[in-house]
Parts: structure tokens; C-alpha cells; sequence
């Protein structure tokens, strides 16, 4: 089910990471440090990111999973594509991790 492109901008949207990293003492110190202060400028949230994600169903490679939330679809768009986080974006593709995924969901929009 689509939903209408009003609804998006008031529902909350969600960044969901698996990836492998090579080095968490680099990962933490390179990336994931400056990362809490771009993501702050974007209003975003870490709901989770740990090395202990569980998998129920089908196969994921990954040592590390991390789970944001933003207010809108749009906010988490902007986060990803922004200048403030493009250096990180390149820091971790070639210097932090082997592989993985990331992915933007939107969320339901709030019962009224």
C-alpha cells in the first residue's frame, strides 16, 4: 500500500544499516563520532546500533546494525544526502567497512 505523499511528510521515517566493519576502534573514532552530530542537525535519533542483532528469518551477512529514526521521510533524505555527512558517507565506504546495506522506510503517519 502507497501512501499518499502528504501522509509521509508528518510520519516519521526510519534508516535501517547492516554492515560489515572492519575495525570498531577506527569505525568509532572516524565515523560514528562526528556522525551523532550531523545526525543531530537533522533532528535524527539512534533507536539502536549493536553488534547483538538477531536474525528471525533469511540470511544477512553484517557485524554491526543500526536503526534510525527521523521526523519525516524528507528529513532522512536530507540526512543522507547532505554535505555535513557526504565526508563520512567516503570515509566509511573506503576506509571503515567490507560490505552492507542501508536503507530509508518510511513510517506509518500518526493515528488521528
Amino acid at each position: 500500500m502507497t501512501q499518499p505523499a502528504t501522509d509521509l511528510v508528518t510520519a516519521p521515517a526510519y534508516v535501517y544499516a547492516r554492515l560489515t566493519v572492519q575495525d570498531f576502534a577506527p569505525y568509532i573514532e572516524k565515523y560514528a563520532m562526528p556522525f551523532q552530530t550531523v545526525l543531530a542537525q537533522f533532528d535524527g535519533t539512534v533507536l539502536s546500533a549493536t553488534t547483538d542483532a538477531e536474525m528471525l528469518e533469511g540470511v544477512s551477512d553484517g557485524n554491526w546494525t543500526v536503526l534510525l529514526q527521523f521526523p519525516s521521510l524528507a528529513q532522512a533524505k536530507a540526512f543522507y544526502h547532505s554535505d555535513d555527512y557526504a565526508p563520512l558517507i567516503k570515509t566509511r565506504v573506503e576506509e571503515l567497512k567490507t560490505s552492507g546495506h542501508i536503507m530509508v522506510l518510511p513510517g506509518m503517519p500518526p493515528a488521528v
